[in-house]
Parts: C-alpha cells; structure tokens; sequence
C-alpha cells in the first residue's frame, strides 16, 4: 500500500511543476476516532499541520488541489479518574481534490485525503503505566469536503472537514477530522 501511495504522489508531483499556483499552508487539526468493539471512550485532540500546496488550471473556475502536509493528529482515553493514556501519529497527507473558484476570493473543494503514518507514540499522563497503540495501519484515507477563503490574492484561510473511511489502528476508526489553516501563495 506505501508503494501506491508513493507512486500516486510521484505522479502528481510532476504536475505541481505546471501549477497555477503554490504555496505554504498550516494550522490545526482535530480528530474524532471511535472505538470499533464499543468498549472505549476516545476523546478528541487538537494536532498541527503543515506543508505545501498546489493548484493547477483546469478551466472556468476549476483547480486541481494537492499537496504534501506533515500533520500530527491524536486522541486520549481515560485509564481511570486520573490516569490518561495520549496518542498521537503524525501523518503525511496528500489532498487529491477538485476546487471551484466562485470567485477571486471564495471557492470549495472536495475530494480524497490519503494519510501516510510517519510516526506514533503514546504516553501516560497522571500517572504511570503501560501505553500502547496496537498495529497502527500504514495507510488511511477519508473524504475531504471544504472551503477556500482569499482576503487577498495570495493570503487566505481553508476550513476542512474529512469524513474518514478507515481504521488508524486495531479496532480504532476514523470518524472524522476538522481543520482551520491559513495558506500563503506565491
């Protein structure tokens, strides 16, 4: 699965050479997992991203929308009153989205994510303990739909919110992902 990631990316990466537009991106992220045996309680945190974007043309208003980001995403669960166990993986996010422009300064886009884990690690807070995050999966993906806000030409926010379409570990699934960035094109 990393091998068709890393083609995928590849492939595109080509096309960024044509990009309409490229810039720098960064900002937060949360992510709402659920437990699929329904035993544990998972509760959000708040993670970083950043990264390259481009934008390639593709006519009347339409743009091509990809990009590498580096993102830290997380949750925790409550061992007992006073005892958290802290997960985080960061991940390598490759938008592949379709955004249309309804004007110079406001468009939306909607697509794919796919998400290369880099790294993870968990921690214990409040006490002490074994922390453990069984078979974190190499790959995850979700639907992405957002919008795309200018206040200026090359300065601008993105809100995203990504539907997720698989596991991100044994028995843990994505649900969901909100993210608010800003972006810098040049």
């Amino acid at each position: 699965m990393k091998k068709i990631f890393l083609a995928t990316m590849m492939i595109f990466m080509g096309g960024w050479a044509q990009a309409y537009e490229m810039g720098v991106t960064g900002g937060m992220q949360t992510m709402d997992v659920e437990d699929s045996t329904n035993t544990v309680e998972f509760n959000n945190k708040s993670g970083f991203y950043a990264g390259v974007l481009g934008f390639i043309d593709t006519g009347d208003g339409g743009y091509f929308r990809t990009g590498a980001l580096l993102g830290q995403r997380g949750f925790s669960y409550d061992v007992s009153s006073s005892v958290t166990d802290v997960y985080k993986i960061t991940y390598l996010d490759v938008p592949l989205n379709y955004l249309f422009m309804f004007n110079e300064y406001a468009g939306i886009y909607g697509g794919l994510k796919l998400s290369l884990a880099v790294s993870d690690s968990c921690d214990v807070e409040g006490g002490s303990g074994i922390c453990n995050l069984d078979n974190v999966e190499g790959m995850a993906y979700a639907a992405s739909v957002g919008g795309h806000f200018r206040f200026v030409p090359e300065f601008g926010i993105e809100v995203e919110y990504d539907l997720g379409l698989s596991d991100v570990a044994k028995d843990v699934e994505w649900k969901s992902s909100l993210t608010v960035g800003a972006f810098y094109l040049f």
